[in-house]
């Protein structure tokens, strides 16, 4: 049982997340706002805490305590439990090692034992004590004390940090390897990296369907930083589920039910629950945010168990029901757009192309050119805010969400103007849809494959969040009703969803669940439809190639509150992180209404690649202007124009400190900088660094970078920019729609400092400007379906069906890039990544009978039925 004391700082934010189901809490009534040192469960599923006034015991939902008074416990200050592999339950205090077996304690003092009293882990084999400490490895048999550590050439490094029994043979996790011990002559065996472990510090060790699981410390190139060992070959773990590389997980155990999985702890008190078998993955998120201990493992419902800081009760998680929102690295609701050029992450708490994990794992969340492992961008995020007719304001906006959340999953009632847990757990998803498979699809109606099975549709058409539901009562997402009766019945009508571009991503979150943790401002009560989408087509000519470079981000902002709201402002709040942090230069275009990012050649970042690239956001339709305000909202020379929209009103820049120009600490910052006032509500003022001087104006570094007489930026820095559109009236029941592109440009063959280089960035963006307000961006997905299907079925090949095993996919074309496997009654069973031209696909897991296969390429699906059979 693992016993480590964790410090939790919080460095990428505090999500708000809670389960429905899966998850009981268990006050308890003896030890009120206590710490419990260590936990250890029984196989009788037992609970034991240790605390420093003794040892509860939770069974059959009952408390008992045991202590000095009513126990032969050698001591009540307990520091360290452990669930032995002979099933006994041994304890640490602060002057020995007491063994209890469910009746007796069995008493040892430090001095008795002969060991230092800083001990990291104890095991129990066939009578003989083992104790990991920090100077070497000890055994007990009852009355003689041996020790094994570097000086006798016993151990490879004297900091024990766990122990476990593995096929007659213990196993010491150390920070210089494994260090195995042969039970009957205790002959040693060292495990190093020269052996095929990954790494040589060793957080933690279990075993797993009789392999040994090592948790290691990490390197950036690790996915999960845990190895699995057969007793002959070393393994590694990769994550399966979220496509995330995530560096910090230190802690395993297992649960050994059906169905059985691995548990990882990280430094951050989250769990993440494997289940190898139908590797899904599911996580507890920031409920656990303040856990010290965690006790795992229970023979038979997936019982977990942690205890968290001072006041919180025991919380028992059932992970085959276990669910939970806000947590935004899960598989359905951190989902990345990559048709294009462009790979970027969404998460549906309202934070775009940010990689949750952190900024230095390799998962970039915005990379550009896609498959380069280049940061394009650190953080896009929607802000918002506005006066009430109390002359209150109502702010919604986050960035990394360090102290906590602004949005939430879910759509809001419109009857009550509230929402739930309930709803937000319901939405708590993206929605990916491809052009393609929206044609496949009607194609496949029309020849009755859908209604007789063969032929399985896609699950986001199928859940695609069309009407909501009887309680929410409205239009969550648009699509093609077939027979006009306003219901969406994908399966029975052949209603499809209606998408823009090639690849679509679509949500919706809303700003009502909770109290609002990072602006602090009261809620607006908005709702918010959100979609990125992007086109791809290779074939274009040069001076249109910039569309295979862009991500458009739409915004429909639903008012759901019964309040009126004046000097309303909506806006893009950005952490450009082309490379490095703090290596940024920025700038705007009024006239394009852009905000743009670009590295100087010789800066921080040595990249000869990232030094020519530049991306901006161009705000292309925002809210309606105020009727004859005497503004050009929308920065085209004119003012007051029919039915003016305002884009780009305001481009603010400021630093990431906590100067007076620096990161928004109160909800008036958040709608000053919208409006291009500083925290001290100050002006934007041309010249140096914006702050101070004599000319209020309402664009940060509006010159031109390569000429040193304009205003330009003048220090590479972590900079910020905000975006914002306003000042509009936004009524309740309104909705406005706020819509801007995400474009990149490579130029290697111009240096960064020229106007040429600057100049061919401009004309790109006013080629996605123009293409947009024409209508007419263009897109070369073939959507001949039916010849691409009987093409398809001949390019890829399953063979052998039926199956026993595994079968292969074969093909004669394109790289099979994914196949998912889904059964008879259309529930998804397996998805494997594949990029290769063909495959062994694993079933031995399944159970016998009929399967439908789901093959995809760059460009294409293929289904085929498969047998599965002994």
């Amino acid at each position: 049982m693992k016993t480590f004391i964790i410090s939790i700082v919080l460095i990428f934010g505090n999500q708000f997340c809670q389960a429905v189901n899966g998850l009981t809490t268990l006050p308890n009534p003896l030890v009120v706002n206590q710490r419990a040192a260590s936990m250890a469960i029984a196989n009788n599923e037992i609970i034991y805490c240790g605390y420093l006034n003794g040892l509860m015991k939770h069974e059959n939902g009952n408390w008992s305590n045991y202590n000095t008074v009513n126990s032969a416990l050698n001591s009540n200050n307990i520091f360290l439990l452990n669930m032995s592999f002979s099933s006994e339950l041994l304890i640490v205090t602060d002057i020995g090692i007491s063994v209890f077996d469910g009746a007796t304690f069995v008493n040892n003092t430090f001095a008795n034992l002969g060991v230092a009293n800083q001990i990291n882990v104890i095991e129990k084999v066939q009578n003989n004590l083992w104790i990991g400490t920090n100077q070497g490895l000890y055994k007990h048999d009852g009355t003689n004390l041996t020790a094994y550590n570097v000086s006798n050439n016993k151990l490879n490094n004297d900091t024990v940090l766990q122990l476990k029994f593995w096929n007659n043979e213990l196993w010491a996790a150390t920070k210089n390897g494994l260090t195995k011990i042969d039970n009957s002559n205790n002959s040693f065996t060292y495990l190093t990296n020269n052996s095929a472990l990954k790494q040589n510090y060793i957080y933690d060790i279990d075993v797993f369907q009789n392999k040994l699981y090592i948790a290691y410390k990490a390197d950036f190139n690790d996915y999960l930083n845990v190895q699995y060992f057969n007793g002959a070959v070393f393994s590694q773990l990769n994550d399966v589920g979220m496509n995330t590389k995530i560096d910090r997980y230190y802690q395993i155990n297992r649960l050994r039910n059906t169905p059985e999985g691995l548990i990882l702890g990280d430094l951050a008190g989250e769990l993440l629950y494997l289940n190898i078998i139908n590797k899904k993955v599911f996580s507890t998120g920031s409920n656990f945010i303040t856990s010290i201990n965690i006790g795992w493992y229970s023979p038979s419902n997936s019982l977990a168990a942690s205890f968290k800081n001072n006041g919180y009760p025991l919380w028992l998680i059932d992970f085959n029901t276990y669910d939970c929102f806000g947590c935004d690295n899960l598989p359905r609701n951190n989902k990345f757009i990559d048709i294009n050029n462009v790979r970027a992450s969404m998460q549906n708490s309202g934070v775009m192309n940010y990689n949750s994990i952190g900024f230095n794992s390799p998962n970039i969340g915005c990379e550009f050119p896609k498959g380069s492992k280049r940061r394009a961008d650190g953080i896009q995020t929607l802000w918002m805010g506005g006066i009430d007719d109390n002359a209150i304001l109502h702010t919604a906006a986050q960035t990394y969400r360090q102290i906590g959340d602004d949005f939430w999953p879910g759509p809001i009632n419109v009857s009550t103007g509230t929402t739930d847990t309930t709803t937000a757990i319901l939405y708590d998803k993206i929605w990916k849809i491809n052009r393609f498979d929206v044609e496949e699809f009607k194609w496949a109606f029309t020849q009755g494959t859908v209604q007789n099975g063969t032929y399985i549709v896609p699950q986001d058409i199928i859940d695609w969040p069309a009407n909501g539901n009887s309680v929410l009562n409205q239009n969550l997402a648009p699509f093609f009703d077939v027979n006009g009766d306003g219901l969406y019945a994908p399966l029975q009508d052949g209603d499809y969803p209606i998408i823009k571009g090639d690849q679509m991503l679509y949500w919706i979150f809303n700003d009502k669940l909770s109290n609002h943790g990072e602006s602090g401002g009261l809620s607006l009560g908005v709702e918010v439809h959100a979609s990125v989408y992007a086109y791809q087509c290779n074939s274009l000519p040069d001076s249109l190639q910039v569309v295979n470079n862009t991500l458009f981000y739409n915004f429909e902002v639903i008012n759901r509150s019964n309040v009126n709201y004046h000097d309303f402002y909506i806006g893009i709040w950005r952490d450009p992180d082309l490379a490095l942090y703090s290596d940024d230069y920025v700038a705007t275009k009024p006239e394009l209404n852009l905000s743009y990012a670009y590295l100087k050649f010789g800066g921080a970042n040595p990249d000869s690649l990232n030094e020519v690239h530049k991306n901006g956001c161009i705000v292309l339709n925002g809210p309606t202007a105020i009727l004859n305000d005497n503004i050009d909202n929308n920065n085209n020379g004119q003012t007051d124009e029919v039915d003016e929209k305002c884009l780009m009103s305001n481009g603010m820049i400021y630093e990431n400190d906590l100067s007076a120009m620096g990161n928004p600490t109160a909800a008036n910052h958040f709608h000053q900088y919208m409006q291009s006032k500083w925290k001290d509500n100050s002006p934007l003022t041309y010249g140096n660094d914006g702050y101070g001087d004599t000319l209020p104006v309402k664009f940060g570094f509006d010159g031109q970078p390569w000429d040193t007489t304009t205003w330009n930026c003048n220090l590479s820095a972590d900079w910020r920019t905000v975006q914002a559109a306003g000042p509009v009236n936004f009524l309740a029941g309104d909705t406005i729609n706020f819509e801007y592109a995400f474009v990149n440009i490579l130029n290697s063959n111009l240096p960064w400092q020229s106007a040429a280089n600057f100049l061919t960035f401009y004309k790109d963006v006013e080629t996605i400007r123009n293409l947009y307000n024409q209508g007419n961006i263009p897109s070369c997905i073939a959507l001949d379906v039916a010849t691409k299907n009987n093409l398809l079925s001949n390019e890829i090949k399953v063979f052998p069906n039926p199956a026993q095993q595994y079968f292969v996919l074969q093909s004669n074309g394109e790289n099979i890039e994914q196949v998912v496997i889904y059964d008879l009654n259309g529930r998804f069973v397996l998805q494997q990544q594949i990029n290769a031209l063909q495959a062994q696909i694993d079933i031995a897991d399944l159970c016998n009978g009929m399967f439908f296969i789901q093959a995809a390429t760059k460009s294409k699906n293929a289904h085929f039925k498969l047998m599965k059979s002994n």
